[in-house]
């Protein structure tokens, strides 16, 4: 019966099954019609068909044995042989004598129970070794055995279904499997069959003969044989069978468990095929319910984790990923780390679909009529994997006409690119182009006919240029037939690859296009005809093209215009469909698995497959994570991490989800994700740690093993999250300071420091945000030097008016000085401001201002923006501290150097005269120091210039203030002299700072005087010689009358005899002046030696010896501005500071206003959390119950018949997504900013008083504060407020405050919110109740805020006309 069941369908066989067509034989050949070759093979077919049907009718084991060894012998010597055996039904003999080889033989003759059970495993040993062996290096056989469910007619007839196949292989071995004195054998011939090696068919007798703590040992001893696996059904059933054969032995399961984690590492074609089988479910549920199992031990979780992160690196299904993401959050509303931490190793993956290759593999298209490479040139594009270099010479790709190649790309041992084309003799080495192992690589060859500007050939390696030769282009040929061939089927090829997607277009490329396809990434399997590619790029691959584009308009401005890559931003690639010779990649393959063709891209054409080429659909987790919700499930993530292990990993969960897929940063950006992610932040700034910080920031762009390539790829996340200073303010102390710090190092220490600051800061308004910064309590007192160091590296990197210049200065007007009428705005609007110390971080920030200014460029462009020398009387201010003094005598002293003109240009505004007033009353070692600073021109270290001599007098002007500060000085050493200096005095109260410093100035004056002509000459000024005669007058008058001097007075006043004597030798004094100074030399002598004899001097020395033009130019030099100029000038600049001080307190109030606006209208964003919370949502909140209502909207007669749920959480308000594309590419402007200023010469200014006005227009601006910012992002996009107003909404004897409004396009009904007296709207419940009061009735004032809009068919403005 079995045997008439089994008889094939078909009596007769081709002796040949390859042969398709008899060949013609020729006379000779006719004669002796079989060849001994084809006679052998008659031979062997014959054989193997007598032994098939041996099989069908054997009856005992023995016979069975003998017949499966003659088998596999049969198939082993030929091939061919593969093709009878499957069409004499082979493959249904072994799964029928599979099925029965446990059945008791018909033999009469009682054998031992050793012998029956060594018969059984001999007997399946060989079934299983014929089965490998008839699929082994045979495509038809494997997939005739994969897919065949039914036997032909008789199949068909009967019903009988599944007849042969791995289902029907293991439902077979079932039995042998659950029987335990076989399970080991079987389970060893499964994984042999798997992977066609039946050296290993003995592993799990070994292993189960193996002590528990030698089995690590031994796992590792078989490492070496776990080859590549052949057979993917059967390793599902080895999976299959884990919880049949090891329910209760966990030494057996890990081994099994760290058998398959082997095998994934063994190669990449391995880790793909279990990635295929569907594993991750059923793993990820043990791995779950391991936790709560007591049998499961530690060792064996770790081993289920580490295999599930493997399997996870090729990506999940969409059911796969919604239940392991499902699980990531409990019933109670907390993480699990440890799925956490699967996700996070997971969503790291990169892998995507390709065509994964084990030499000799290929992949072929077929050309008829072929004359060779397209007349007009060719571009190849090609993305690819290595996993191991070749042995030798490897083909990438070839184009064959007939039998001759005529190009050939080759792949050498160590990497490097070989070119081979029929236009040359010899092969080409490219040196420059090197492909490395384990990475995306993407590799272009463009090569033109005939180039008038040589090279002909270029090679592209990851868009950039690598090579180019002036290679002869191929010749055409006679149309044949031809191939395309991508790979290499020669048998001697060995190297383990993968391709995502090649492209061959018959048009060369231009030079800078390739950059532009390498950056859409390998995920790109399109043929670019969007014209908004640039919608498919990652962060990092834009600003990388930005980064192209700015150097490309730095180096050639006018060849910006014409580049290809501004043509691709705006049109996109321009490449004609039918360019296109062919594009390949997985993208049309069903399913995952061996394949022998693959669908061209676009075209009805297909590739044939030889050789083994294995279809990896791999579906990597972030595009899983797209499909179940998107950003929005990485959000609820971090929205409900509650520690700082959590925080950081959902954060990389975030990170790496946004990272390499445009679609989930599109629908990141439509969420507004980057605030509310700040927004959730905020609460849980205490729980970021470094590693969270560190993922944060790495997303954003920075760098932090390689700082100085850190930049800012996505500049809305960095505006939402890196500038949210509040956020940061509440982390970690030391999280704070690594915050602060990036600043420096993204603007000053980064090799991109220049296209950051231009391209990425310009539009962020840093410097006013730091600067707000200071201004508030946020950061503790210890992180201001931080803040400080981030507010000079702002202030360097973006130096232009409005955004830095004009702030800064404002600032410091409105903070140096305090403001004796107060703050203008009570402390209840801006409740966050620190009013406690603002003069102590304005003193810092004028220093960070005059250092950024004492650079020459800087100097330029600042006095090119303001009027330098008012400003400096304007920060001056009239009680200037000498901290204040200091930084402003450094800006005159900087600017008297780099300007020759600004001395002059200061005393027209009788700056010289203002100081002489001020300076005197903040007088100390720094003030004195840089005042002679400014007298001698020490500033020559900021410009370069000729080197002078030595106390040399520049600025002669300053000394008026020197003495001025030399006469207050003395002033107070006078009041002082009674007083004893001793040990045993009455001094321990003074610190006699100032006789210190007036002791130390009159002797830097006698060194002067004594070692300088030119300061000698200043002395020609009558004026300046009496202002010293006057001091040194004053001064020993208040000392003659007190009744004792201490030794600081005597010692001064030694010092001024001594100096008043050296004036009045000088011939430069006038007569009179020397006089007057021999008289108090005189009387001071006498108060120095009472008991001395009275001092006499020769009349001749001290006699007037001028002439008469000496005398004039004395008179001439003396000149000084009158003191009603410097009181109504100091008037003036007080006024312009209380005008900006006005000013900045507005901005200021605006600023804490619109910052409050924007966090309430972030924090009413909860539509995403809401859909993920729903009855359908990823996460259903089943603790609270569901309640309905009945809508409110009436349809046709009024009838309401929509339901809606009924919730307390307030719905979101309207707040549309930014228009700004950060993902896209952006022409830079060319940088036409002048390096230097012309400076402009004094007569060219107005430098009256009253000329400060137009000043008062430049830093005070007029602040126009938003009233309708609590409702303007309710409006329609585009739409404006013509009218708007306090309503009450009645239903029966219940009110409802609201706000009406009329906008250009709609009107507007929201609940409440009203206006108030000042125009402003506000919460109904912060309003008087006068407001919105309607009498006799309940007023509803908690009401969910809804927001209603109508289009307007007619626009208001034309109704009001009407």
């Amino acid at each position: 019966m079995l045997r008439t069941l089994l008889t094939p369908l078909r009596a007769r066989f081709d002796l040949s099954p390859r042969t398709t067509t008899p060949p013609v034989l020729t006379p000779q050949e006719e004669e002796d019609e079989l060849a001994p070759e084809d006679f052998a093979r008659d031979v062997i077919i014959e054989l193997m068909r007598n032994s098939v049907e041996n099989l069908k009718v054997a009856e005992d084991t023995r016979t069975k044995i003998q017949v499966l060894t003659e088998i596999q012998r049969i198939m082993q010597q030929d091939a061919h042989t593969k093709d009878v055996f499957r069409e004499l039904d082979g493959f249904l003999v072994l799964m029928s004598l599979l099925s029965n080889v446990q059945d008791g033989s018909n033999s009469t003759i009682v054998e031992p129970a050793e012998q029956v059970l060594a018969d059984l495993l001999e007997t399946t040993r060989l079934i299983i070794v014929d089965l490998s062996e008839a699929m082994h290096e045979h495509s038809e056989n494997s997939e005739y055995f994969k897919v065949r469910s039914n036997l032909g007619l008789f199949s068909l007839a009967h019903g009988a279904q599944n007849i042969v196949g791995y289902g029907s292989l293991e439902d077979a071995l079932r039995s042998l499997i659950t029987n335990p004195n076989t399970v080991d054998h079987i389970l060893g011939l499964v994984l042999a069959l798997a992977i066609h090696d039946f050296k290993v068919s003995n592993i799990f007798t070994t292993l189960r003969a193996t002590p528990k703590d030698q089995l690590d040992s031994a796992l590792a001893a078989i490492d070496g044989h776990l080859g590549v696996i052949q057979r993917p059904g059967a390793i599902l059933i080895l999976w299959n069978a884990i919880p049949q054969v090891a329910a209760d032995d966990n030494v057996m399961r890990c081994s099994i468990l760290k058998l398959f984690e082997l095998l994934s590492l063994a190669c990449h074609r391995n880790q793909a095929i279990l990635s295929t089988l569907g594993l991750v479910k059923s793993l990820f549920q043990r791995l779950y319910s391991a936790r709560s199992d007591p049998t499961v031990t530690e060792k064996e979780r770790h081993i289920l984790q580490k295999l599930l992160r493997k399997l996870l690196d090729m990506g999940a299904t969409t059911s796969e990923a919604r239940l392991i993401f499902q699980k990531a959050i409990k019933d109670d509303n907390t993480l699990d780390t440890e799925i956490l931490d699967v996700i996070r190793f997971g969503i790291k993956s990169r892998w995507l679909e390709h065509f994964s290759l084990e030499s000799p593999a290929a992949l072929v298209l077929q050309e008829n009529n072929f004359r060779g490479l397209p007349v007009s040139g060719f571009t190849f594009m090609i993305w690819v994997w290595v996993s191991s270099l070749p042995q030798a010479n490897h083909s990438l790709f070839t184009v064959k006409h007939s039998d001759k190649i005529i190009l050939s790309l080759l792949l050498d041992e160590h990497g490097g690119i070989q070119l081979f084309t029929a236009g040359e003799q010899e092969t080409a080495i490219l040196s420059g182009a090197k492909v490395h192992k384990s990475r995306w690589m993407h590799l272009t060859l463009v090569h033109y006919p005939n180039r008038v500007s040589n090279p002909s050939m270029r090679f592209f390696v990851d868009g950039v240029l690598s090579d180019t030769l002036d290679w002869a282009y191929p010749k055409a040929e006679a149309a044949q037939s031809g191939e395309y061939i991508i790979g290499d089927a020669s048998n001697a090829a060995n190297m383990s690859w993968c391709i995502a997607s090649a492209y061959f277009l018959t048009t060369p490329l231009g030079d800078d296009l390739p950059r532009i396809i390498h950056h859409l990434g390998p995920r790109y399997a399109g043929n670019f005809q969007d014209p908004t590619l640039m919608r498919f790029l990652t962060y990092e691959a834009s600003t990388s093209l930005n980064m192209f584009l700015v150097t490309v308009a730095s180096k050639q401005p006018s060849s910006l215009t014409h580049s290809a890559v501004t043509k691709a931003v705006k049109y996109g690639l321009e490449i004609p469909e039918s360019t296109i010779g062919f594009a390949v990649s997985p993208l049309n393959t069903l399913q995952s698995g061996p394949s022998t063709t693959a669908p061209v891209n676009g075209f009805v054409r297909e590739f044939r497959n030889e050789g083994d080429v294995f279809v990896v659909k791999a579906a990597c987790l972030d595009m899983a994570l797209w499909k179940i919700g998107g950003a929005a499930v990485a959000l609820r993530l971090v929205q409900v991490a509650n520690t700082q292990h959590e925080l950081s990993r959902a954060l990389g969960v975030l990170a790496d989800g946004l990272k390499n897929s445009w679609q989930n940063s599109e629908d990141m950006e439509r969420l507004r994700g980057y605030e509310i992610l700040a927004n959730i932040l905020r609460s849980k700034a205490q729980l970021i740690n470094l590693t969270g910080f560190e993922t944060l920031f790495e997303f954003l762009g920075l760098n932090f093993r390689f700082p100085d390539q850190s930049t800012v790829v996505n500049s809305v996340a960095y505006k939402a999250i890196a500038l949210d200073f509040e956020l940061w303010s509440h982390a970690n102390s030391d999280i704070q300071q690594l915050y602060l710090e990036h600043f420096p190092t993204v603007l000053q220490l980064s090799r991109y420091r220049k296209y950051n600051s231009r391209q990425k800061f310009t539009k962020l308004g840093l410097v006013r945000r730091l600067l707000f910064v200071l201004q508030t309590d946020w950061f503790h007192q210890d992180m201001t030097p931080f803040v400080l160091d981030a507010l000079k590296a702002a202030i360097r990197a973006n130096f232009s008016k409005d955004d830095t210049i004009k702030p800064v200065v404002a600032y410091l007007a409105a903070n140096l000085h305090e403001d004796p009428r107060g703050a203008s705005s009570p402390h209840s609007i801006i409740s966050r401001i620190d009013y406690t110390n603002p003069q102590e971080k304005a003193e810092q920030v004028l220093e960070i201002l005059i250092s950024t200014i004492s650079i020459p460029s800087f100097h330029s462009q600042f006095a090119a923006a303001l009027p330098l020398t008012r400003v400096c009387l304007l920060l001056l201010g009239d009680r200037p501290t000498p901290a204040i003094a200091t930084q402003i005598l450094t800006l005159i002293g900087v600017s008297n150097t780099i300007s020759s003109s600004f001395s002059r240009k200061f005393e027209l505004i009788s700056g010289w005269s203002v100081l002489k007033i001020l300076l005197p009353y903040c007088w100390d070692p720094r003030v004195n120091q840089t005042s002679f600073d400014i007298l001698l021109g020490r500033f020559n270290h900021i410009k370069k210039s000729p080197v002078q001599t030595p106390n040399t007098v520049v600025c002669p002007n300053i000394v008026p203030t020197i003495l001025s500060a030399f006469q207050t000085g003395l002033v107070s050493v006078a009041n002082n002299c009674h007083i004893s200096d001793g040990p045993n005095g009455s001094s321990a109260h003074l610190s006699w700072t100032t006789e210190s410093n007036m002791e130390n100035l009159v002797e830097e004056l006698m060194d002067l005087h004594a070692s300088s002509p030119t300061f000698r000459q200043v002395f020609k000024s009558h004026q300046t010689t009496q202002l010293f005669v006057d001091n040194y007058k004053t001064f020993v008058n208040k000392v003659a009358g007190a009744p004792q001097v201490n030794q600081w007075t005597s010692r001064i006043l030694e010092k001024m005899t001594h100096l008043g004597l050296a004036l009045a030798l000088d011939p430069v004094i006038s007569g009179g002046q020397k006089r007057e100074i021999l008289d108090v030399i005189q009387s001071a002598d006498a108060l120095l030696n009472p008991s001395a004899e009275k001092l006499s001097i020769d009349p001749s020395l001290v006699a007037d010896t001028r002439t008469v033009r000496q005398r004039i130019a004395s008179a001439r030099f003396s000149m000084q501005v009158g003191e009603k100029t410097v009181i109504k000038t100091v008037a003036r600049m007080s006024e312009w500071r209380k005008t900006i001080q006005i000013s900045e307190r507005k901005r200021l109030r605006k600023n804490v206003l619109d910052l409050r606006e924007i966090r309430r209208q972030i924090s009413s964003l909860n539509d995403w959390a809401n859909l993920l919370t729903s009855e359908r949502g990823l996460w259903p909140d089943r603790a609270s119950a569901r309640s309905w209502r009945l809508d409110e909207t009436e349809g046709p007669y009024r009838i309401r018949k929509k339901l809606e749920t009924q919730s307390e959480k307030t719905p979101s308000s309207r707040v549309d997504a930014t228009d700004e594309n950060i993902r896209d590419i952006e022409v830079p402007d060319v940088d036409t900013t002048p390096g230097q200023q012309v400076e402009v010469p004094p007569w060219a200014e107005s430098y009256e008083i009253s000329a400060t006005e137009i000043d008062d227009r430049q830093l005070a601006e007029e602040i126009s504060d938003d009233k309708h910012r609590r409702v303007r992002h309710e409006l329609e996009p585009g739409d404006v407020i013509e009218a708007i107003g306090t309503v009450a909404r009645i239903a029966g004897v219940d009110s409802s405050p609201g706000l009406l409004i009329i906008g250009k396009t709609h009107l507007y009904m929201l609940d409440g919110l009203v206006e108030n007296d000042e125009g402003e709207v506000i919460e109904a419940r912060d309003a008087p109740k006068r407001l919105y009061l309607v009498p006799g009735s309940i007023m509803e004032l908690d009401g969910p805020q809804r927001a209603q809009r109508w289009s307007a068919s007619i626009p208001f403005s034309k109704t009001t006309e009407s």
